[in-house]
């Protein structure tokens, strides 16, 4: 499947789970969409591209994962063809984030022109390493993918 910043499918089930995966910034990252439910999503993420001397995963990069989770699970409370735009997201670091992670985000609240979602982020022994909150305002697509790059 060749990725399209517009999704036009169902925003459910594997071809929506494909089309997460497929998202430039999660091929990039590792991360893999793993479930998908009404309101909630479940990612993982393995091995970093970038660790910490520690083996963790860098807090930068974790922040990235956490804004492709939490905007691709923002999706699932927009209209069909909604697209997502983080208006704020905020990440609290509780322990270092040691790979493999889990990653489950669920939307908190959904309104004409914001999506609110939180994700919690577990390492590979099962505890909270990071939490994190994203708001994210409902885009037209038409005011998305015509944009022009400054000459």
């Amino acid at each position: 499947m060749t990725w399209e910043p517009v999704w036009s499918g169902p925003r459910r089930g594997p071809e929506w789970i494909e089309y997460s995966n497929g998202h430039p910034v999660a091929v990039l990252l590792g991360l893999k969409t793993v479930e998908s439910g009404e309101d909630e999503m479940s990612f993982s993420l393995g091995e970093t591209p970038a660790p910490n001397p520690n083996g963790g995963v860098h807090g930068g990069l974790l922040a990235a994962a956490l804004d492709h989770a939490l905007a691709v699970t923002a999706m699932l409370a927009m209209p069909d063809d909604g697209l997502p735009n983080t208006a704020g997201m905020n990440v609290q670091y509780l322990r270092p984030a040691m790979p493999p992670l889990d990653i489950r985000a669920r939307v908190t609240r959904a309104g004409k022109a914001l999506v609110f979602v939180r994700a919690e982020v577990l390492s590979n022994d099962g505890k909270l390493s990071a939490t994190s909150d994203g708001t994210f305002a409902i885009m037209d697509p038409a005011a998305v993918t015509n944009r022009h790059s400054p000459d």
